[in-house]
C-alpha cells in the first residue's frame, strides 16, 4: 500500500516539479537577457560620457591654449590647469596631435604673474 501511495504522489509531482523547473528556467533566461541588454545600454552610455568628456576637455585646451599664445606669456595657474586637463584627455584616449602641439606651445611660453595683462 505505501509503496502505490508512493507511486502516485511520484506520478502526480513528477510533471509539477518539471513546471515549476520549466518556469524558473524561464524566469531565469528572462533575467540574463534583460541583464545583457542593461549592460550594453551602460556600456553605450559610459562612451558617450567619455566622448562628451573628451569632447569638452578638448575645447577648453583649445581656447585657453589658443587665447595665451596670442598673449604670448601664460600664468602658472592656467599652465598646471592646462596641463591637468591635457593629463586627463589623453588618458581618456585618442589624443589629439594638434592639442598636443598646442599644450606643448604653452609650455615654452613667458610664465606670467596671473594679474599682468599685455
Amino acid at each position: 500500500m505505501d509503496n502505490d501511495l508512493i507511486a502516485q504522489l511520484s506520478a502526480a509531482l513528477v510533471p509539477l516539479l518539471g513546471a515549476v523547473c520549466g518556469y524558473l528556467a524561464g524566469k531565469l533566461r528572462a533575467a540574463a537577457k534583460r541583464a545583457k541588454e542593461k549592460d550594453a545600454a551602460d556600456q553605450k552610455q559610459q562612451a558617450a560620457l567619455v566622448d562628451g568628456v573628451k569632447s569638452l576637455l578638448r575645447g577648453q585646451i583649445i581656447d585657453d591654449g589658443l587665447h595665451y599664445l596670442a598673449e604670448g606669456a601664460i600664468p602658472p595657474f592656467a599652465l598646471q590647469s592646462m596641463e591637468l586637463q591635457y593629463d586627463a584627455y589623453e588618458r581618456l584616449g585618442d589624443g589629439d596631435k594638434s592639442v598636443n602641439d598646442i599644450v606643448c606651445r604653452c609650455k615654452g611660453l613667458k610664465i606670467r604673474s596671473g594679474n599682468d595683462h599685455e
